[in-house]
């Protein structure tokens, strides 16, 4: 099972599922749902967060949260 915090930047995937239920009705009202190519943009220069695009927007996520969404 891949996760979404293992992608190298510059990579892209395709959401499957977000595995924490709270955490997922944040993320889903800010477009991240299941099906949505995600691109890594680039971490943190200590890992704990990173940056990804979605569609036209940027994200930033923690290492944690990112280990919760699963890809295709």
């Amino acid at each position: 099972m891949r996760t979404l915090e293992s992608l190298s930047p510059g990579e892209t995937a395709i959401v499957k599922d977000i595995q924490h239920e709270q955490m997922a009705s944040r993320l889903i009202s800010m477009g991240l749902i299941p099906g949505v190519e995600i691109q890594l943009v680039r971490k943190s220069f200590s890992g704990a967060t990173a940056i990804f695009r979605i569609r036209q927007m940027l994200l930033a996520l923690r290492k944690t949260e990112a280990q919760h969404i699963i890809l295709k």
